[in-house]
């Protein structure tokens, strides 16, 4: 019995021995050795294997990598984004331009009527009051008592009153022979040309129906259409030529 325990440790001892001895050979002839990526495996001095083993990549490479990679997934999102739908175009909105509105034209005057008027200058007094030209006389009442006579003036009887003017307004056709009246209580005619045209520039002959004051020949002052001009910043005319006046500047008056 101690005799067969022996030989089984004996037998163990030695079996532990033989695998120890091989284990020893065999990694003292395997030789590695890492090359550039290459690991050389050798039996003793003979190389029996060559394995490539891959490299590692530098700091350069991995940047273009990760590069490459963030580019590839910014294309896959970029085509799945969800495309909107164009706005409707808005019709434009279409100025029209207008012409600013004008002021009514002069419409074509009619040939002036020929005008009979119960007129009598005599004892006629013009007066500027208030912003108008007052023409009106003052009649006298006789009173005869026996063999004395006596004359009172009465109140004064107005015949025209003419709103008086400063500057031109609008062109107003002339419609009548009777524009104005004259200094003498006398009724101006458009025809009367040579009457007063004997007069010059500084001569105050009369005033027209639509309240600006006449004088007598322009003396070649340059004057509008109507035959007025504006001198020391107040309209007046002048008698003219072939009529004495081309038109009114404001709205006259009618005799009646």
């Amino acid at each position: 019995m101690p005799r067969k325990r022996d030989f089984v440790l004996f037998g163990l001892v030695v079996l532990f021995l033989v695998t120890g001895i091989i284990s020893t050979s065999v990694w003292q002839s395997l030789g590695e050795r890492l090359i550039g990526g290459e690991v050389i495996i050798k039996t003793g001095d003979a190389v029996e294997r060559t394995a490539l083993l891959p490299e590692l990549p530098d700091e350069a490479t991995l940047r273009q990598r990760r590069l490459e990679e963030m580019r590839a997934r910014l294309a896959a999102e970029r085509d799945t984004i969800i495309t909107a739908p164009e706005p409707e175009a808005v019709a434009e909105a279409t100025i029209v331009a207008t012409e600013p509105e004008l002021p009514p034209a002069v419409p074509t005057c009619p040939t002036p009527t020929m005008t009979q008027i119960a007129w009598d200058p005599r004892s006629l007094t013009l007066q500027e009051s208030e912003g108008a030209l007052i023409v009106y006389r003052i009649p006298a009442a006789v009173i005869t008592t026996g063999t004395s006579t006596e004359t009172y003036q009465s109140s004064p009887d107005v015949l025209l009153q003419i709103p008086l003017r400063m500057f031109a307004q609008q062109k107003e056709c002339i419609t009548t022979d009777i524009i104005g009246i004259a200094m003498d209580g006398s009724l101006i005619r458009n025809t009367e040309t040579a009457l007063y045209g004997i007069f010059g520039p500084d001569t105050q002959v009369g005033y027209t129906l639509d309240g600006f004051p006449l004088y007598g020949s322009s003396g070649g002052m340059v004057v509008d259409e109507c035959g007025g001009a504006t001198v020391a910043g107040s309209y007046r005319y002048y008698v003219g030529s072939e009529s004495i006046l081309g038109c009114f500047m404001a709205e006259p008056i009618v005799l009646r």
